[in-house]
């Protein structure tokens, strides 16, 4: 409900249910495959918006007979407060979709690889964990010193090697570490499925490892709060948090 907006979902849901309620030929068509897939999707363990697509054109299609019903309504009391109804869910999907917009043009790893070029040294290094998502984080020339460690993501990886690794990789030389929340926001999120990354990633964020947190770059506006879009993952890629660490030396 947050991808369509919780009035178009609404809608959406009424189409549906009037359909069920009213059946044709037509719609028992779409019906066809809309309940059986939905009942497939719901069986997978993780989600993603792009299986929901399929759904979203028999959708529209089974609402548009809901709403064409409802306008020839005999009653003209009924006809009006429906029309008022679906003039608010237009207009409210519409200022939805132009608020979604803008996260395109408030993406955060655009302003953090500005910042990053205009800041730091180009002979410094720079190390993360995003593979293979290097498009998550800011975009910086080829010719700075980027490396990646793979083995932070790499889920074949056990607790015990992984928890080697973190011993021998603690004292890391690289002059700056980049972090995606896109990519470590999961293991907040399920902290229990990979309990050593999620301590990995909050004694890092905390400056237990000799790295300091120096800038975080996130747009959130007002209008993009209201509407809920932090909350929706699809559209954080494009604006995570980004956070650029440098390496201190404790004493």
């Amino acid at each position: 409900n947050i991808s369509l907006g919780l009035p178009l979902f609404t809608l959406s849901l009424l189409g549906l249910l009037y359909s069920l309620y009213k059946p044709t030929k037509y719609k028992i068509i779409l019906l066809s495959f809309i309940i059986p897939y939905f009942i497939v999707i719901g069986t997978f363990k993780r989600d993603a918006m792009r299986w929901v697509l399929p759904l979203i054109p028999p959708l529209i299609i089974l609402t548009g007979y809901l709403i064409s019903d409802m306008m020839n309504h005999k009653k003209k009391f009924f006809k009006a407060v429906f029309a008022g109804g679906f003039l608010f869910v237009f207009f409210y999907s519409l200022i939805y979709t132009i608020v979604a917009d803008t996260v395109f043009y408030t993406d955060s790893r655009n302003q953090a690889g500005k910042w990053m070029i205009e800041n730091i040294s180009i002979n410094s290094t720079i190390e993360h964990y995003s593979a293979p998502l290097r498009g998550y984080l800011p975009y910086l020339p080829k010719t700075y010193n980027v490396k990646l460690y793979y083995q932070v993501h790499n889920s074949s990886l056990g607790a015990k090697e992984f928890e080697e690794f973190i011993i021998k990789h603690r004292n890391s030389s690289a002059d700056y570490i980049m972090l995606s929340s896109y990519s470590y926001d999961r293991y907040f999120r399920y902290p229990n499925a990979y309990p050593e990354r999620t301590q990995f990633y909050r004694d890092l964020l905390q400056g237990n490892y000799s790295y300091i947190i120096i800038n975080e770059f996130y747009s959130n506006t007002s209008m993009q709060h209201f509407f809920k879009l932090d909350r929706l993952r699809s559209l954080q890629f494009l604006n995570p948090r980004i956070t650029i660490l440098k390496k201190v030396d404790k004493e």
